[in-house]
């Protein structure tokens, strides 16, 4: 390893100047032997990325060692995936970020073989949709829908969060070398999930209404009931929802408060601000303008150049009341779209005052192992272009 780090060090290529921040998602499938991590580092200490986001929590299991949760089966035997990156990284002064899937837990068309897995022990922790099936009764081998994502623990049962909580809790203190927690799938599937039993039943005790009954035309006007009731009613129920999983990340955040902890709390976001809110509930503006996160990356993975900068626009648009300085991480892909239109994005970003950028994802540079080298060319020959 450290023949390998002296080897590195001399020969590390940045890719991108002007000012221009990279990192990269890294998925679990890289994790799972010291072999790839020493691959993985080796590519990125010669990319010039200075921070990464590994995917240590994927689909209710563990790339790190838990008291809480198994270990992913595909890890090597008697391995820390996540406290070797972190050796490499002091090495390579990288950051890491552990990448958690929040509510998603499961998404194979079959079901889990490690009978401890939340699907066993938790079925009653799971969302349902508005006509009350939970996910736990999908027949997964069978999947009708193309939208369908996978099986959501429910942020509306309150023991949902407070079982997550006590998963970031733990890797936090057993693994101070860590830079920052990012939270991935922090939202609910879709704007008619939302309805897990206990949740519904806690919402109708505290708001005298079952939210169900907006979906199933009860509160029409023709019965007597105004517009505007009927949209604050709405407002309610998105509140909740959002509010629930805003909870997550404030308790998160004051638990590092407390114990004064230097570990940055991170978020993916939907790359529309209000749809955000109103179809998945995830307020990420929110925790924007309340610090509740350090910053989001925000998903703006379309090909079409001015689809991407309209979604720039409108994050300037929304967020125009406070500074977004280092809050906001313009998330490109690379899976998509060639080399010219990556340097395209990474351009349009710094135009519009983002210089920060991160690629998803390390898959695709594996396939194509020098697709960041050939970002950079295009990248810098646009920039000389432009002038700068």
């Amino acid at each position: 390893m450290f023949l390998l780090l002296f080897l590195l060090l001399g020969s590390s290529l940045y890719p991108f100047n002007n000012q221009i921040e990279s990192s990269l998602w890294v998925e679990r499938n890289h994790l799972y032997t010291k072999q790839s991590i020493d691959s993985l580092m080796i590519d990125i200490s010669k990319s010039g990325i200075n921070r990464i986001f590994v995917q240590i929590r994927s689909r209710g299991d563990a790339l790190y060692n838990s008291d809480l949760v198994n270990i992913n089966y595909k890890v090597q035997k008697n391995f820390d995936p996540l406290q070797y990156i972190l050796h490499w990284s002091k090495l390579l002064n990288i950051e890491i970020h552990g990448w958690l899937n929040t509510y998603l837990v499961w998404s194979a068309p079959y079901k889990p073989e490690d009978k401890s897995h939340l699907y066993y022990t938790h079925p009653e922790w799971f969302s349902s949709d508005y006509n009350g099936k939970s996910d736990i009764d999908i027949k997964i081998n069978n999947i009708q829908s193309p939208n369908w994502e996978g099986l959501y623990l429910s942020p509306n049962h309150p023991n949902v969060n407070l079982y997550i909580e006590s998963l970031v809790k733990e890797i936090i203190d057993n693994y101070p070398g860590l830079d920052g927690i990012h939270f991935d799938y922090i939202r609910f599937q879709d704007e008619y999930y939302g309805f897990n039993k206990l949740g519904i039943d806690n919402f109708e005790r505290d708001y005298g209404f079952n939210p169900k009954d907006l979906y199933r035309g009860v509160y029409d006007e023709k019965f007597g009931w105004s517009k505007a009731k009927k949209d604050s009613m709405q407002n309610i129920w998105v509140d909740y929802n959002s509010m629930n999983i805003t909870n997550l990340i404030s308790s998160l955040r004051d638990y590092n408060f407390k114990n004064n902890l230097d570990v940055q709390l991170s978020a993916a976001v939907k790359s529309d601000v209000i749809e955000s809110k109103y179809r998945w509930y995830q307020d990420w503006s929110t925790w924007i303008k309340d610090d509740l996160l350090d910053f989001v990356i925000v998903m703006n993975y379309t090909e079409n150049n001015n689809q991407f900068t309209d979604r720039l626009k409108n994050i300037r648009k929304h967020l125009s009341s406070i500074s977004l300085d280092n809050k906001i991480v313009m998330g490109i892909s690379l899976f998509n779209q060639d080399n010219l239109s990556v340097s395209d994005k990474i351009i349009l970003s710094k135009l519009s005052g983002y210089d920060e950028i991160c690629f998803f994802s390390y898959n695709s540079i594996k396939k194509q192992s020098n697709i960041l080298n050939s970002v950079r060319l295009s990248y810098n020959k646009k920039i000389h272009l432009l002038g700068e």
